[in-house]
Formats: C-alpha cells, structure tokens, sequence
C-alpha cells in the first residue's frame, strides 16, 4: 500500500482521533450508567408517610374526625371540606431539611405547637411550628427541622396558629 505524504497525515490524525476516543471512553460510559447526583437540598415528609389522622389541635383550635367527617370541637362555622382539605394537606407536607447549622442563622420568632393524633401512635406527634418572614419552620417529633414555603391558609384556619 503505497500512500502519499498527505495520505499518511490523513492517517496519523485518523489514529490520534481514535487514540483519544479510547482515552475518554471510561468517562463518557461512567458519565451515562450512573444516575444524577441528588440535589444538595434533601426533602423530608413531616409526618410519616401513609399516616391516618384522627386529630389536630392547633393553638386556638381543635378538628377531629368523628364517623368519618371532620369538625371543630368548639363551633367555628368551619365546614367540613375546608377541615379535610387542611388536614389533607398536613398528611402530605414535605419540605427542605434545615440542618443546625442554618437554624443557628435564622432568628427564630416565638414557637407555637401543633399536636397531630395519628392511628400509628398512641401519643400525638408535637409539632413546632416556627413562622418566619418568607417560610414555615417545622420541627417534628424525629428531630428533623423542615423548611416549607406555603400560605398560612393552607395549613392553618385564617391565620389561627399566629
């Protein structure tokens, strides 16, 4: 095979090019095969998941859940879809962690708690509830301190728990 000078250059780039590839195969297959790294900022469930509510007392009041429909134990004028899509909404909260070191920055406002008597318990779950400027603070029975950003109507009844 008798190859001219640009022929053997043609080559030599053709082998350089397949020499590289070779090179960066590991990473390029490594890069594929593994999943994604989680994000930094790791979500939890406040309470835990598949838990049947029977009663939340909050501050200045109390729902429970009597015959399969939620009411207010002092007379409220709530209705009853409005206690369940609350309550909906405490079985299924989730947030950000906030681990110690960030608590330690924030200046936490006066606490106020949450008792959330579940089926899986004999004992309620004492939530504390922390509201801050731009989020809600909970800290729940596990220790975990979690970081949500929603409306204080969707956890709480025209701003009961301030």
């Amino acid at each position: 095979m008798k190859l001219s000078r640009r022929g053997w250059n043609n080559l030599l780039m053709l082998f350089v090019i397949v020499f590289i590839a070779v090179l960066q195969l590991p990473n390029i297959i490594s890069k594929h095969l593994t999943p994604p790294e989680p994000d930094s900022v790791s979500t939890a469930y406040l309470l835990p998941l598949n838990s049947t509510i029977h009663q939340i007392n909050f501050p200045q009041l109390s729902v429970i859940q009597t015959e399969g429909i939620w009411q207010s134990k002092s007379d409220t004028g709530l209705e009853a879809e409005n206690i369940t899509q609350v309550v909906e909404h405490w079985s299924e909260l989730q947030g950000s962690i906030v681990t110690d070191e960030m608590k330690q920055q924030l200046s936490l406002p006066l606490p106020s708690t949450v008792e959330i008597w579940t089926a899986e318990h004999e004992e309620p779950q004492r939530i504390t509830v922390y509201q801050l400027p731009t989020f809600w603070l909970f800290k729940n029975g596990v220790a975990d301190s979690i970081a949500v950003t929603v409306e204080s109507e969707y956890l709480f009844f025209n701003r009961v728990a301030q």
